[in-house]
Formats: C-alpha cells, structure tokens, sequence
C-alpha cells in the first residue's frame, strides 16, 4: 500500500510541473558561490521558461547580509554573449542586510540558462564552512512586448570555503 502512495505521489509531482511549465510559469533563480575569505564568490543568475515565452526584462531584487557580504558588479556570461543585454543594479542598505535591485532588458528575447553573474566581496573575518543566503525577495519578468509573466525564483548561497589546505595524514598509512 505505501509503495502505491509514494507512485501516485510521484505521478502527481509530475504532472504539477508539467502543468506549471505548460502554463508560462517563468523561474528566475540564484546560484551558489564558494570563495575563501577575503576572495570573491560569483553568484549566477539563471533564467529558465517554457519555449514560446519571449523574455525581455526582469527585474529581480535580493538581499545579502551585509556585515560579511558586499556587492561588487554583475557582468553578462559568455553564453549570454549574443544577446545585447542591458544590465542595472542599485544597491540600498535596510536593517542588517543590503538588498539589490536588477534589471536586465534586451530588444532581442533572454536565452534560457545563465544570463548574469553577480560578483560578491567576501569578509576577511568570514570563517571556514560559514553559510550566506542570497535571498530572491522579488522577480518580475516581462516579454518583449511587455507583458508581465508569472514569475518564481529561487535563493542562492555563498559558502565560505578554505582552499590549498594542508590535510594531514597517518605517517604510516603511506609508507
């Protein structure tokens, strides 16, 4: 019996996302960055929607704390190369957090995958295996001839990593 709930449970997720998709859902998501301290983390941003949208600008607004965290540029991928991508932030500081505002517009529609990266600066007080959420707070997304999609989006993380570490090892283990 539960393995027959777990099938139509599956069967059911399925056919959600199929629906979801079938019905414009437009999905704006965040990427993970990892960098030591002090170093610089790149957040993607990553546009995926059904094959008949024409996306031509999306406004996204995040949040980041602000006392590890700060923003240094974002900057078109190369995957993205052809496409005449028009790319504005504003920063604003709010209580402990920073929250950025982007708008991307092109006369030509969005590839689906990477459109951006977002270059963050990273503390030098942040320590090892610390976690920052990149929070999505608001996405807006509109066709070429600006009407507004149903949109989602995702968080992002930056992970705060040590690399070129020592590992030590049993001196007899390799020997």
């Amino acid at each position: 019996m539960k393995i027959n709930a777990w099938i139509l449970l599956a069967c059911g997720l399925t056919l959600g996302v199929a629906r979801t998709q079938s019905e414009g859902l437009v999905s704006v998501d965040l990427g993970m960055g990892i960098a030591g301290p002090g170093e610089h983390a790149w957040v993607a941003v990553t546009l995926s929607a059904g094959h008949a949208s024409r996306v031509g600008r999306i406004l996204l607004e995040i949040s980041f704390p602000r006392q590890f965290v700060s923003f240094n540029s974002a900057t078109q991928v190369a995957a993205a190369e052809s496409l005449r991508l028009d790319i504005k932030t504003e920063l604003q500081e709010k209580e402990g957090e920073d929250v950025l505002r982007i708008e991307l517009s092109s006369p030509s529609p969005f590839p689906q995958g990477e459109l951006i990266e977002l270059q963050f600066d990273l503390s030098q007080e942040a320590l090892p295996n610390q976690e920052f959420s990149v929070k999505n707070l608001e996405q807006r997304v509109e066709t070429l001839e600006g009407e507004v999609l149903k949109a989602r989006g995702s968080d992002g993380l930056i992970i705060v990593a040590v690399f070129g570490e020592a590992i030590p090892a049993c001196f007899f283990y390799m020997h």
